[in-house]
Parts: structure tokens; sequence; C-alpha cells
């Protein structure tokens, strides 16, 4: 290999010598520079390597199950999120807060009925 070589033909000739050489753990670091230049292609001279893929990947498509089961994934990640559980909430809350009105509103009427009674 005294000429500079694609990563292909270098990959193929110097894996067989390496493995057969039995210096494969040695030449590890090699092995993955070379598997990692046969599957990148330079578009531009100097731009970074992008994959050699035939087709761009698509992403499969989401049915209804998938996309509910990502909702609630997120609804228990993220509670804020979910709007049952801040409806339950502000539920709760209104109930605390108009339990506390009661109370103070039976309370100054208690004090008013003692206050008359001193009277």
């Amino acid at each position: 290999m005294g000429a500079p070589v694609e990563p292909r033909v270098a990959w193929t000739t110097l894996r067989g010598a390496i493995i057969q050489d039995g210096v494969l753990v040695a030449c590890l670091p090699l092995i993955r520079f070379l598997q990692a230049a046969v599957t990148a292609i330079l578009a531009v001279a100097g731009a970074l390597p992008t994959l050699a893929l035939a087709a761009a990947p698509t992403a499969p498509l989401a049915n209804q199950a998938h996309i509910q089961h990502r909702i609630n994934i997120l609804h228990e990640d993220f509670h804020v999120l979910n709007a049952h559980a801040q409806a339950g909430q502000a539920t709760q809350i209104s109930l605390s807060i108009n339990q506390l009105t009661q109370e103070y509103q039976r309370g100054r009427v208690l004090e008013e009925q003692r206050r008359l009674a001193k009277k």
C-alpha cells in the first residue's frame, strides 16, 4: 500500500491481514476507524462526512395507540401537562378554600353572638 487507497480497499486488505496475524486487539482502533470511513462519504472536500445511505430512513407512522402511549408517558413525567389532573387539583383547592371561608364566617358569627350575649 505505497499509494493512497480508498477506505473500502484498505478495509478489505488490512482486516484480513490483521486477523490472520492475530493482532486484532492491538489494531482495533484502526479497524474501527476504517469501519467508520467505509460508511461515510464526503460531500465537499474538507467538509464533515455524512453517512453513505442508499435512501434516507423514514420514521414509522404512529397509530392512535402509540400516540396515546406517548401522551400517557408525558403526563406521568410532567404532571403540569395533564389537564385532567389540573382540573382535579383546581377542584380540590376550590373546596379547601370554600371550607376555610365557611369556618371563618362561622367563627365570626359565633363571636358576634357571644358579644351580643354579654351585653
